[in-house]
Protein backbone atom coordinates (compact mmCIF):
# COMPACT_ATOMS: atom_id res chain seq x y z
CA UNK A 1 0.00 0.00 0.00
CA UNK A 2 1.47 3.52 -0.90
CA UNK A 3 0.25 6.50 0.83
CA UNK A 4 0.87 9.72 -0.70
CA UNK A 5 0.45 13.15 -0.03
CA UNK A 6 -2.65 15.34 -1.89
CA UNK A 7 -0.83 17.90 -4.28
CA UNK A 8 -3.47 20.88 -1.81
CA UNK A 9 -1.18 20.02 0.95
CA UNK A 10 2.30 19.65 -0.87
CA UNK A 11 1.29 23.35 -1.92
CA UNK A 12 -0.03 24.44 1.33
CA UNK A 13 3.46 23.48 3.19
CA UNK A 14 5.81 25.41 0.36
CA UNK A 15 3.58 28.34 1.09
CA UNK A 16 4.65 28.37 4.31
CA UNK A 17 8.11 26.81 3.97
CA UNK A 18 8.62 29.89 1.84
CA UNK A 19 7.35 32.43 3.81
CA UNK A 20 9.65 30.88 7.06
CA UNK A 21 12.27 30.93 4.68
CA UNK A 22 11.79 34.89 4.06
CA UNK A 23 11.42 35.82 7.57
CA UNK A 24 14.47 33.49 9.01
CA UNK A 25 16.49 34.28 10.96
CA UNK A 26 13.53 35.69 13.15
CA UNK A 27 10.94 33.03 13.21
CA UNK A 28 7.59 32.96 15.52
CA UNK A 29 7.96 29.37 17.65
CA UNK A 30 4.18 29.05 16.28
CA UNK A 31 4.84 28.54 13.12
CA UNK A 32 7.90 26.42 13.33
CA UNK A 33 5.65 24.69 15.30
CA UNK A 34 2.92 24.44 13.19
CA UNK A 35 5.32 23.52 9.80
CA UNK A 36 7.18 20.55 12.23
CA UNK A 37 3.49 19.52 13.35
CA UNK A 38 2.59 19.30 9.50
CA UNK A 39 5.46 17.47 8.25
CA UNK A 40 5.36 15.07 11.08
CA UNK A 41 1.35 14.75 10.25
CA UNK A 42 2.55 13.72 7.04
CA UNK A 43 4.87 10.80 8.64
CA UNK A 44 2.81 7.91 6.40
CA UNK A 45 3.53 9.20 3.17
CA UNK A 46 7.14 10.72 3.68
CA UNK A 47 8.34 7.35 5.80
CA UNK A 48 10.97 7.85 8.66
CA UNK A 49 12.71 10.88 7.03
CA UNK A 50 10.06 13.13 8.31
CA UNK A 51 11.22 12.89 12.25
CA UNK A 52 14.70 12.91 11.02
CA UNK A 53 14.55 16.46 9.02
CA UNK A 54 12.30 18.36 12.07
CA UNK A 55 15.13 17.36 14.77
CA UNK A 56 16.03 20.94 14.36
CA UNK A 57 13.05 22.71 14.33
CA UNK A 58 12.07 20.92 17.38
CA UNK A 59 15.22 22.11 19.21
CA UNK A 60 14.46 25.72 18.12
CA UNK A 61 10.87 25.24 19.44
CA UNK A 62 12.30 24.49 23.53
CA UNK A 63 13.43 27.32 23.71
CA UNK A 64 10.10 29.12 24.01
CA UNK A 65 9.08 30.86 26.79
CA UNK A 66 5.76 31.67 24.70
CA UNK A 67 3.94 30.17 22.25
CA UNK A 68 4.20 33.75 20.73
CA UNK A 69 8.03 34.28 21.32
CA UNK A 70 9.66 35.45 18.69
CA UNK A 71 13.31 33.94 18.61
CA UNK A 72 16.47 33.99 15.95
CA UNK A 73 16.31 30.54 14.95
CA UNK A 74 19.93 28.42 14.23
CA UNK A 75 21.31 27.94 10.87
CA UNK A 76 19.88 24.17 11.05
CA UNK A 77 16.72 25.09 10.98
CA UNK A 78 16.69 26.79 7.94
CA UNK A 79 18.28 23.88 6.74
CA UNK A 80 15.17 21.61 7.21
CA UNK A 81 12.77 24.19 6.11
CA UNK A 82 14.93 24.20 2.56
CA UNK A 83 15.24 20.39 2.84
CA UNK A 84 11.47 20.24 2.68
CA UNK A 85 11.11 23.01 0.46
CA UNK A 86 12.84 21.51 -2.46
CA UNK A 87 13.11 17.58 -1.57
CA UNK A 88 8.97 17.28 -0.67
CA UNK A 89 8.15 15.63 -3.57
CA UNK A 90 10.87 12.97 -3.94
CA UNK A 91 9.74 11.58 -0.55
CA UNK A 92 6.14 11.56 -1.46
CA UNK A 93 5.07 8.45 -1.69
CA UNK A 94 5.83 5.68 1.06
CA UNK A 95 4.80 2.28 0.83
CA UNK A 96 4.22 0.69 3.91
CA UNK A 97 4.38 -2.87 2.64
CA UNK A 98 7.49 -4.73 4.10
CA UNK A 99 8.51 -8.20 2.93
CA UNK A 100 8.19 -10.93 5.23
CA UNK A 101 11.40 -12.00 7.04
CA UNK A 102 12.81 -15.03 5.51
CA UNK A 103 12.77 -16.35 9.46
CA UNK A 104 9.31 -16.26 9.92
CA UNK A 105 8.13 -19.64 10.10
CA UNK A 106 4.38 -20.56 10.07
CA UNK A 107 3.15 -21.61 13.47
CA UNK A 108 2.33 -25.35 11.95
CA UNK A 109 5.41 -26.10 10.81
CA UNK A 110 7.27 -24.93 14.04
CA UNK A 111 5.17 -27.77 15.43
CA UNK A 112 6.72 -30.19 13.18
CA UNK A 113 10.05 -29.12 13.51
CA UNK A 114 9.75 -29.23 17.27
CA UNK A 115 8.08 -33.27 16.84
CA UNK A 116 11.19 -34.06 14.78
CA UNK A 117 13.56 -32.68 16.30
CA UNK A 118 12.19 -35.03 19.43
CA UNK A 119 12.51 -38.09 17.07
CA UNK A 120 9.04 -38.59 16.71
CA UNK A 121 9.38 -38.28 13.12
Amino acid sequence: MLFVIPEKNIVKLKTVLTGLIHEFPNLSVRDVARVSGFVISLTLALGPVARLFTRQMYFFIQFRKSWDDVLVAPEGVLQELKFWLTHVEAFNGYSINRPLSSSAMPASLAVVSLWCSLNFC
